[in-house]
C-alpha cells in the first residue's frame, strides 16, 4: 500500500488561560502519511453502540502514533474513537464528535 494521504496528529494540553479557566490548546502538530481506508459495516456498527459515529479511518505506521486524540484531515478536525494495532501498523477509526474539537487559531504546519 502505498501512504498517499497526509494526515495530522494533534497533541493537546489543558491549560488556565489569564482569567483561570481551563482550556485545551495544541502543544504538538505531527505530519504523518497514512493511507485511507474504506468504513465496513462492523466500525458503523461499533461506533454506533457507543453512540458515536464513525466518519473515517486510516492506517498510520504505529511508531507515529503517541495516543494523540484529533487528527486534522484537510483542514477538518476529528476525534479518534478507536486504535487496532496490528504490529508496525495502526488503523485510527475517526470521528467528527464536536465536543473535542479545539480551536486551531494559527497553527502552522
Amino acid at each position: 500500500m502505498r501512504f498517499d494521504s497526509v494526515i495530522y496528529l494533534l497533541k493537546l494540553e489543558t491549560v488556565e488561560d489569564d482569567i483561570g479557566q481551563a482550556k485545551r490548546v495544541v502543544t504538538a502538530k505531527q505530519k504523518v502519511y497514512a493511507n485511507k481506508f474504506s468504513l465496513n459495516f462492523r466500525e458503523f456498527y461499533e461506533a454506533g453502540q457507543q453512540g458515536l459515529r464513525a466518519d473515517a479511518q486510516y492506517q498510520i505506521n504505529t511508531v507515529d502514533y503517541q495516543n494523540q486524540q484529533i487528527v486534522l484531515i484537510d483542514g477538518e478536525q476529528y476525534s479518534v474513537i478507536n486504535v487496532d494495532t496490528r504490529g508496525e501498523r495502526s488503523i485510527l477509526t475517526l470521528s467528527k464528535k464536536i465536543s473535542d474539537f479545539v480551536n486551531l487559531g494559527e497553527l502552522n504546519d
